[in-house]
């Protein structure tokens, strides 16, 4: 009887500790939402959501994001997300003292990095002293970005653009196009 009782005990405050943890995650979440200097209506965050704002980040009406999203933006910089914009799990944002500006009705799959600054690469000092060289990015409207895509500084996805999973994005893309590859190269246009 007495191992009954036990199982029972841990079973029923094993889910409350369980539930517990969810609800101080969610509300860590929220919290995070709190550092954007503008928040549209009805915008959804999931556990784990980190917002590190030194700068200027918005975010429009109706735009969701799963669990694991940061978005990180160094003074002077500025993250921008359009309406109606869904991002998956585990999607980075970092804009450095750039800007980043992502269009309405847009996807971004789950592992997306989208960074607007690379390390300086000269070959005699060591790479972690060098100055970052900030490039900006836009993404367009109407864009989809697969699972696993990195989406390096100073690129322009236009509107309507689809990007291929695991692509690394370098140049600038053209309107209603599909890309995939390392690097992206356009393999088919949307009619």
């Amino acid at each position: 009887m007495e191992k009954f009782l036990k199982e029972i005990a841990v079973s029923v405050f094993g889910r409350f500790f369980s539930s517990c943890i969810k609800i101080g995650r969610m509300y860590m979440s929220n919290l995070s939402l709190s550092k954007c200097n503008v928040v549209g209506h009805a915008v959804v965050v999931g556990a784990d959501f980190i917002v590190d704002n030194q700068g200027f980040i918005s975010i429009e009406d109706n735009t969701i994001f799963s669990g694991k999203v940061l978005l990180s933006c160094y003074k002077g910089g500025q993250i921008v997300i359009g309406r109606n914009t869904f991002f998956g799990d585990n999607v980075k944002i970092v804009s450095d003292t750039g800007s980043i500006i992502i269009g309405s009705n847009s996807l971004i799959a789950e592992d997306v990095s989208i960074r607007a600054s690379n390390h300086g690469l000269q070959a005699n000092k060591l790479i972690r002293l060098q100055k970052n060289r900030v490039s900006n990015i836009t993404i367009g409207s109407d864009v989809w970005i697969g699972k696993g895509v990195a989406v390096l500084a100073g690129v322009k996805i236009s509107d309507g653009c689809v990007i291929g999973a695991n692509s690394v994005v370098t140049k600038s893309t053209d309107t209603n196009t599909i890309y995939a590859g390392v690097p992206a190269r356009a393999i088919h246009r949307r009619e």
